[in-house]
């Protein structure tokens, strides 16, 4: 094996390592040949890794279970959700998340308001919308007031239902759930 200039010239401005090179380890004292211990060299069957595999994931979904269910059950959990949410997906313990929610102050409420920078076009569609509501019949129409359609009039309860699920999970995607 040949050595490259750059590192003869490392090793010739080393003066540490010239003075106290490491030892050689020979053949008879390579530790990796230890057969004292069987139990090293024993390797876990297939069944034994699935159950360890098991036991473990078991263990760390009930840890994490009862991590989330400290912080959910604290006083101090209302009002700072957000900020929990974000605590949970760090490697801090309950108690750390639970005195950190405990220093935070809690979220201001936002208050639904309508803008109050509406243009002319704003106000004149809202007119428009308000005239459309006038016309409508239905409009006028309260809960319980007309009886639903029965016999061949009646909408078949299946094809109500798929629209429902459909509407549903339209709506679900578009809220990213």
């Amino acid at each position: 094996m040949t050595t490259s200039r750059r590192l003869a010239a490392h090793r010739d401005h080393a003066p540490v390592a010239q003075a106290n090179p490491l030892p050689v380890l020979d053949a008879e004292d390579d530790e990796t040949d230890d057969d004292s211990n069987p139990e090293k060299d024993q390797d876990m069957t297939e069944e034994e890794m699935q159950a360890a595999t098991a036991a473990a994931r078991k263990e760390g979904f009930e840890a994490a279970n009862a991590r989330f269910n400290t912080v959910l059950a604290s006083d101090h959990f209302a009002g700072r959700e957000q900020l929990a949410k974000t605590l949970l997906a760090t490697d801090l313990s309950a108690e750390n998340i639970v005195a950190a929610l405990a220093a935070a102050a809690p979220a201001a409420p936002t208050a639904a308001t309508a803008p109050a920078n509406t243009t002319a076009s704003d106000d004149a569609a809202r007119e428009e919308m308000r005239a459309a509501i006038q016309q409508n019949t239905n409009a006028a129409v309260e809960t319980g007031a007309v009886a639903a359609p029965t016999g061949a009039d009646a909408p078949d309860q299946k094809a109500v239902a798929a629209g429902f699920a459909k509407g549903a999970a339209f709506a679900n995607q578009m809220n990213g759930f």
